[in-house]
């Protein structure tokens, strides 16, 4: 008696639980992550308007921008972030790495020749070079990277 009273409390449990998430509960989910992404950024742009020579804060907005698949507003924030350090080896990596996101496999090479001529290494920008090189379909660069 005891067995069966267990075996219908969690058959009970485990109906309940599929019925937990409604359809209407699983389309919210893409309203609020939007909400979320969107306060990201509205928390960033406010640390911007208070600490405006601080890289970092625009180099996390782009990242947020990239990952969150809004790259148009990815480009004006990581050149403002050069601007501000022309010698920031992470927002021209990260420019590198957007160009090549979106086939600008030319402006990609630029950065990472920028970067490699102040002598910075790094196998993101190695990998970044040789994709670069594939996507512009230079094969012979392709091999030599």
């Amino acid at each position: 008696m005891r067995t069966a009273i267990v075996h219908i409390f969690v058959l009970i449990t485990v109906c309940s639980c599929g019925n937990y998430y409604s359809r209407d509960d699983m389309t919210e989910i893409p309203s609020r992550q939007q909400s979320f992404r969107t306060g990201i950024v509205s928390y960033l742009d406010d640390q911007i308007r208070k600490h405006p020579d601080q890289v970092a804060l625009y180099l996390e907005k782009a990242r947020v921008y990239k990952e969150e698949g809004w790259p148009n507003d990815a480009l004006p924030t990581l050149n403002q972030a050069i601007e501000l350090d022309s010698a920031s080896f992470e927002a021209y990596q990260l420019r590198s790495s957007f160009f090549i996101s979106k086939g600008r496999f030319k402006d990609a090479l630029k950065d990472i020749t920028l970067l490699e001529k102040k002598g910075i290494q790094d196998q993101q920008l190695i990998n970044d070079k040789i994709t670069a090189y594939y996507g512009q379909q230079n094969l012979s660069k392709f091999y030599e990277a």
